[in-house]
């Protein structure tokens, strides 16, 4: 059976190590076998941390010496015993030729990786859509090349190229040079944690005090509101608009998740939930992309201008 709720990363995940399993033949019977698959994993993201991080320190990646500013360059590889739950295991860790380069995540002398780092690692790889990520999809859509955007926002173009491809992660004020080179909100880069009564009720109030929203229930002979029956809207036609296309995207999803008679195999139904999966997120992408300002007070369509001393 699909499962609901799913995130792309995780299914991707999870054909992967179907793959792995298949073609290597091997039987998951009892934790042993377990332990022996996650040492495997671990190993390889072990080694791909590390050998990412070069990037950071001399300016430049693999084989982009176009982007090279520096006398310093890569050394080859040293390696190294590293201890870890799953068992020891040998790494490769990449060397520069001044010696200047200094492992951030597993230290020069370390060779224990704690439970903590163990799940650091894991996570790294199992986030959704980075800010890079976000960065280069929404300059495509503006059909303007690393060079251009570095040209609207003052930052070079060789760091444009780094965040997109993760290798740094730009500070506030960068990401807010970026996002008005862009033409939209910063906050379209910002991940919000709502987990609260308070969270929620706090986004809620906000809005409330600042858009024009409808709030209708169904009331007791007591006069009271009825919770179950509780209905949120705004008056802006556009907003509606934007919600009504991104509810009949969920429809869409969640009718597919349901729908396992007309695909021939478990594995067919998940990578038609995955295809679908990007298409949500192309259209969650696609609503945010809008500047026009919808504030209470403000009349007729004026559209919201980001200038970088905003």
């Amino acid at each position: 059976m699909a499962r609901k709720n799913e995130s792309p990363q995780k299914a991707a995940m999870r054909e992967m190590m179907k793959g792995y399993l298949k073609e290597n033949d091997i039987s998951i019977k009892d934790g042993t076998d377990v332990n022996a698959v996650m040492r495997d994993m671990m190993s390889v993201l072990l080694e791909g941390v590390p050998d990412q991080e070069p990037d950071e320190e001399l300016g430049y990646s693999k084989y982009d010496y176009r982007n090279k500013d520096t006398d310093n360059s890569r050394n080859g590889h040293s390696t190294k015993t590293m201890h870890t739950s799953y068992g020891d295991m040998e790494m490769a860790v990449p060397r520069d030729r001044n010696g200047d380069y200094e492992p951030q995540l597993i230290k020069k002398y370390l060779n224990t990786v704690t439970q903590d780092m163990e799940e650091k690692i894991l996570s790294m790889y199992a986030k959704g859509m980075t800010t890079g990520e976000k960065i280069k999809h929404f300059r495509n859509l503006r059909g303007i090349s690393q060079e251009t955007l570095g040209q609207l926002s003052g930052i070079n173009s060789a760091t444009i190229k780094k965040y997109e491809y993760g290798i740094r992660n730009p500070k506030p004020d960068q990401l807010m040079k970026i996002a008005n080179a862009l033409g939209i909100s910063i906050n379209v880069f910002m991940d919000f944690d709502i987990e609260t009564v308070s969270d929620v009720l706090s986004l809620i109030l906000k809005m409330d005090e600042q858009l024009d929203m409808n709030f209708e229930a169904e009331r007791y002979e007591d006069g009271s509101f009825n919770p179950a029956t509780i209905k949120i809207s705004f008056q802006n036609s556009l907003l509606n608009h934007k919600l009504g296309v991104y509810m009949k995207a969920r429809e869409l999803q969640e009718n597919l998740l349901n729908d396992t008679e007309r695909f021939s195999s478990e594995e067919e139904h998940q990578r038609a939930i995955e295809a679908l999966s990007k298409d949500l997120d192309a259209v969650k992408q696609s609503i945010l992309d809008d500047s026009k300002i919808v504030k209470k007070s403000v009349r007729g369509i004026s559209v919201k201008i980001y200038l970088e001393n905003e």
